[in-house]
């Protein structure tokens, strides 16, 4: 590629030049035929997002759905000095009626109120809701909540052991139509509860809600919010900088025409294809926004110097592409494929990235050089007498790389000083998967999570499927009793730090309907002995009328569910647990029944799995690709020689950074490398070939760098300008992923330039000397 003859270039440009109008329809209508498709675009904050439909965690999911319907339940509390108060009660009955009524989509709502009382009467059984038990006057306060506190079911499930804190337990259907429920459903969800716990909030009688469905469908609602603050933002920032620069309007109407242009195609592109938004893919409008802009300003910058020397529209035209076609070209293939590397990822988002995210580098280089091309010759564009401020920066870039040719030792010396500390930091980064932390700090939903983990440790369940192959398998009292085996082991792991609130399995039905038929004899709350005593128990169970066991046991009996109950943590806690879990399962079934862990901890454990994965791929296939695309385009040994470092340390000191500032690597800080990587290779490109070109001419090493400075140094530093400050307007976001994703992007931009301006220099003085 390097010896790409440079009128190549020129000689395109001549060809839009004497079709512009041409050309303009042939870019108006990509455009719009790509566009169209927006109005159908979708956003998806689900854990099970980030898997491939093929993944067989999600596929255990899926049919653990089918057969059971959601796995965790959204759970509302209400605190109070006391539940077991005329009072609470009241006030705890209205709330629960409330939300039976205006919460859309409900299948199953648990609570004091709802929740099921079985008793014996005479041989037979009486399944009724404990609210037909509900106390009406002070004097039977204190018998319920005896009764209530003394119940394995009740105690830790639907009130808190200290007697606080009581829990209504919803769990939303898991169709709609023939379709999972949807982001949409979720929200309407998630807004009807939130106005129904607005109401009954008092300070006497606090109400919270949460649960996994609930921050995804908060997630949504910001990221909703922040994709336009971000595009808003990124419009404005660039505007500016564009006409600092260049002082004019055309200046800044042109490159965002050109840009918006390629955005909308390429987010158009996703809709068409049937590719929603994800948490990390929120970025690409504004990514591509900050990324697509560079092209247009070397162009820019090239024709208007040409323009204000006297030549002609077409000439000046002609002369820009011929000058940085080249280098553009180069420098957006570089990009690309710093982000195709994403592609390859085991997590949907981050692949999804790297596709649509090449795709709208790619876009942005093919509207610059041709709709721009053709627009600047349409045009009645005008030479400027107006004093431009680039002599600034072309002092700033040439000051900057004095300072590398005047002190070469001492400039490698701090940066490999530098390096060190920050590969001493980077060790410490460890990858996190953890949506609640995406949330603002103080935000009432993960205030919620807090207290209702601590008073239940249950907003999130591991899921054990038993199949016995058979139906009627689990009145096999083996069956039954190795449910209560593990339910009882399962209470007490505590794999990876962390408490069990409870268990929940079809054993613990048996047990109750067994100790009701007894007369209530708390010493036979055990498990019938017999096949036939377990059929007929369950058979009275359900002529009581009661739907429970179909919650817990599959729809001809052959399976069952064992539901251990956890708090919310960072999924890269959830693996050890799960780990803990099978080896309970496997000690306690081992292969006499066929076992499956499954449900959303599962989901996200995977996740933590794939986020491990998809760093080694995606950033070694980044560093495959790209360094030998570097030899390519610089061409001269010497240039990709020295190349190598300033575009290594960049991202040795992000990593390095993000390790001392104790920052996860996630779904979407996992980014910033390979798009740093291949956005900090552009500078490079564009510096050392402009060095090569002056080097051929017999300049000196020091004559060489200067001439560089003066002539690409302004757009350089522009450009990264524009980078940084495009990339600085995530740190507005409204979750804390956002907010560290902007601001490591934009400290690997601005640590790259520096590292071409600077340490550059120095290696090339170091290396490239005059005498050789």
């Amino acid at each position: 590629m390097q010896d790409l003859p440079l009128g190549v270039f020129g000689r395109w440009a001549r060809f839009v030049c004497s079709h512009p109008y041409a050309v303009l329809a042939v870019s108006l209508v990509v455009t719009l035929s790509l566009t169209a498709a927006l109005p159908g675009l979708q956003l998806d904050t689900s854990s099970t997002g980030f898997l491939k439909a093929d993944d067989p965690a999600l596929a255990a999911h899926d049919e653990f759905r089918r057969e059971f319907g959601r796995s965790t339940p959204t759970v509302v509390v209400a605190e109070g000095a006391d539940v077991f108060t005329l009072e609470f009660l009241a006030k705890l009955r209205a709330l629960h009626e409330e939300i039976v009524a205006d919460v859309p989509l409900l299948d199953e709502t648990t609570s004091l109120l709802s929740i099921r009382s079985v008793r014996g009467a005479d041989g037979d059984l009486d399944v009724h809701s404990l609210g037909e038990d509900w106390p009406t006057e002070s004097g039977g306060l204190a018998r319920f909540r005896d009764r209530v506190l003394a119940h394995p079911l009740y105690r830790n499930y639907v009130v808190s052991e200290d007697g606080r804190t009581a829990a209504i337990l919803l769990r939303t259907e898991a169709y709609v139509g023939d379709r999972w429920i949807g982001p949409k459903e979720e929200h309407a969800i998630h807004q009807a509860l939130a106005r129904v716990v607005q109401r009954h909030d008092t300070s006497s009688f606090r109400v919270r809600f949460a649960g996994a469905s609930i921050i995804a469908a908060e997630v949504q609602s910001i990221v909703k919010r922040d994709i336009r603050r971000f595009v808003t933002a990124s419009i404005m920032v660039i505007a500016v900088l564009l006409g600092a620069m260049f002082r004019r309007v055309s200046a800044v109407l042109l490159p965002l025409g050109v840009v918006s242009a390629s955005v909308l195609s390429c987010v158009g592109a996703m809709a068409a294809t049937g590719v929603p938004l994800r948490t990390p893919t929120q970025i690409l409008p504004s990514f591509l926004l900050a990324v697509g802009v560079c092209d247009s300003v070397h162009v820019l910058a090239l024709f208007y110097a040409a323009l204000d020397r006297g030549a002609v529209r077409r000439d000046a035209v002609v002369a820009a592409f011929d000058q940085c076609g080249r280098a553009i070209t180069l420098t957006s293939l570089t990009t690309a494929t710093g982000i195709v590397a994403f592609a390859v990822a085991e997590l949907v988002p981050l692949a999804e990235f790297g596709v649509y995210g090449a795709l709208g580098v790619v876009l942005a280089y093919l509207y610059t050089v041709s709709a721009l091309a053709a627009l600047l010759m349409v045009l009645p564009l005008q030479p400027s007498k107006a004093r431009k401020p680039q002599a600034f920066w072309a002092r700033f870039v040439r000051w900057c790389c004095r300072l590398g040719t005047r002190y070469p030792r001492s400039v490698i010396a701090v940066s490999s000083a530098l390096a060190v500390v920050a590969a001493v930091g980077a060790f410490g980064v460890r990858i996190s998967h953890d949506p609640l932390q995406w949330l603002p700090r103080g935000h009432e939903l993960r205030v919620a999570v807090e207290r209702i983990d601590r008073s239940f440790s249950a907003i999130m369940s591991a899921e054990v499927l038993v199949k016995t192959g058979v139906a009627d398998g689990i009145h096999e009292p083996d069956v039954l009793s190795r449910i209560d085996a593990l339910s009882t082991r399962a209470g007490l792991l505590d794999g990876g730090g962390l408490r069990v609130g409870n268990t929940l399995a079809v054993t613990d039905i048996v047990k109750e309907i067994h100790q009701a038929l007894h007369d209530g004899d708390p010493r036979r709350y055990q498990l019938p002995t017999t096949r036939r005593e377990i059929a007929q128990e369950l058979l009275l169970f359900e002529a009581g009328g009661s739907a429970d066991l179909e919650r817990v046991a599959g729809n001809d009996l052959s399976s069952a569910r064992i539901s251990v109950r956890i708090p919310w943590v960072d999924a890269i806690y959830y693996p050890a647990f799960l780990a803990s879990l099978g080896d309970a399962v496997d000690g306690v079934f081992g292969d006499a029944y066929e076992t499956v862990i499954t449900g959303a901890t599962v989901v996200m454990s995977r996740t933590v799995d794939h986020l491990l994965a998809s760093l080694v791929r995606s950033y070694a296939l980044c560093f495959v690709l790209i360094t030998p695309l570097m030899a390519l385009c610089l061409g001269s040994r010497r240039s990709s020689l020295v190349s190598a470092a300033p575009n290594i340390l960049p991202i040795v000191l992000t990593l390095g950074l993000m390790g001392w500032a104790g920052m996860g690597l996630d779904a979407t800080t996992l980014l910033v490398a390979c798009i740093a990587v291949g956005l900090a290779v552009d500078d490079t490109i564009h510096f050392l070939s402009g060095y090569e070109r002056l080097r051929a001419r017999g300049l000196t090493v020091a004559q060489a760098i200067d001439g560089v400075a003066a002539t690409t140094g302004p757009a350089l530093l522009v450009t990264t300008t524009a980078l940084a400050a495009g990339f600085s307007v995530f740190t507005v976001a409204s979750m804390q992923n956002m907010k560290q994703f902007g601001a490591l992007l934009a400290f690997a931009i601005v640590t790259a330039f520096f590292a071409d301006v600077i340490l550059a220099p120095a290696l090339l003085t170091i290396v490239d000397r005059d005498d050789r």
